[in-house]
């Protein structure tokens, strides 16, 4: 014969059928996005804060002494930064976008290039691959180019992964 207590099977089957479900409406994956999200902002922080480009190699320290700490005088620049859950890839995932509302923002990127301002009033945009001793601003990376997002990729997939397991543990425990 068996025994049991069966209304306390049916009741964690009931929760466990509702995290499932729930999972199945992307709850979990809203979750993760927006801890993603939350990583690749302050990563952007980690940026300014340590003055290094995403690889970690220093920015190049300013020519003169402005009085300022570099570029960030009024803090107009970092704070303009955001990561954002953008839109869905597909089914399956969605993307994070990266971006700076402060026009100085691509000065500060890719540099610029020696020979003053562009007819529209706007310094001229450098080309990547112009020498530094010829870049009026010379670049300084806030966020990594192609092939080499390895170092923030990881850290924002751990974030992602930190969030999923904690989602999973609360919503679809065995």
């Amino acid at each position: 014969m068996i025994t049991g207590n069966l209304s306390a099977v049916e009741a964690y089957l009931g929760q466990l059928a509702q995290g499932l479900e729930d999972a199945a409406g992307g709850a979990g994956q809203s979750a993760v996005a927006e801890a993603m999200a939350e990583r690749g902002k302050d990563l952007l922080k980690e940026e300014f804060a340590s003055k290094t480009d995403p690889t970690g190699k220093p920015w190049v320290p300013p020519a003169h002494d402005y009085g300022h700490p570099l570029l960030d005088e009024t803090g107009a620049l970092k704070d303009s930064g955001s990561c954002d859950v953008g839109p869905q890839d597909d089914a399956s995932g969605f993307q994070l976008t990266f971006a700076f509302t402060d026009e100085k923002a691509i000065w500060h990127q890719r540099g610029t290039k020696r020979g003053g301002v562009h007819p529209s009033g706007t310094r001229r945009k450098s080309s990547v691959d112009l020498p530094a001793e010829r870049q009026h601003i010379p670049p300084r990376p806030m966020l990594p180019a192609e092939g080499q997002e390895t170092r923030w990729r990881e850290q924002l997939e751990a974030a992602g992964q930190v969030t999923l397991d904690q989602w999973l543990s609360e919503h679809v425990s065995v």
